[in-house]
């Protein structure tokens, strides 16, 4: 280890925080200065995927409205607030921004309205329902890190860790009507995913 870079487990004190990585999907040489997690978060800022999110609203305004949310801004507001809230908790804070920052990377325009459209249009199509039931941003967001995105020079796939891909997936589970989001199981498979799968 670098003398430059200190612990995480110095960093980030809590017997809950997440220390190193259960994996990646290609092995990759350790980085003397940066954890595994501040990687991801340089791989997920530098990806041409990432740097898409600026186009994409939010929340639409009235249009002499000059402050229009974009989708990158509400995943940096996310970032930030996902660090501080670990950080209060001594939870690994790299591993929460990292995740921040990509939980979005699959949505589509429009927001939640584009994926209910996204949803009715491969309702039309038997063919495609049984490929992919619905439209979900977090499978396909998974998607987008594993298999799109790309750095400028490298081929697609951001090689994230299994921490950083499973949080991508994980923040599923809203039910609007109730209000409630369950918690998924501890040992899921990212691969066995259907939906993730078969696209």
């Amino acid at each position: 280890m670098s003398q430059f870079r200190r612990s995480e487990r110095e960093l980030f004190p809590s017997p809950y925080a997440t220390i190193g990585t259960r994996a990646r999907r290609k092995p990759q040489t350790e980085d003397r200065f940066r954890t595994d997690f501040q990687r991801d978060v340089h791989r997920i800022i530098y990806s041409q995927s990432f740097r898409r999110l600026r186009h994409k609203t939010q929340v639409f305004y009235f249009p002499q409205n000059d402050h229009v949310s974009t989708r990158m801004d509400h995943v940096r507001f996310v970032a930030s607030a996902a660090r501080t809230v670990a950080r209060c908790l001594k939870l690994n804070e790299d591993l929460a921004e990292a995740i921040g920052l990509a939980h979005d990377i699959g949505h589509a325009p429009f927001g939640h309205q584009g994926e209910e459209f996204l949803t009715s249009i491969i309702g039309r199509y038997p063919h495609l329902q049984r490929i992919m039931p619905r439209f979900s941003h977090e499978v396909y967001g998974l998607r987008v890190v594993d298999r799109i995105a790309k750095r400028d020079s490298e081929q697609p796939g951001l090689n994230l860790t299994w921490e950083v891909r499973d949080g991508i997936i994980s923040h599923w589970g809203e039910d609007y009507r109730t209000h409630r989001l369950d918690p998924g199981p501890n040992n899921k498979d990212l691969e066995a995913i259907p939906e993730f799968r078969i696209i």
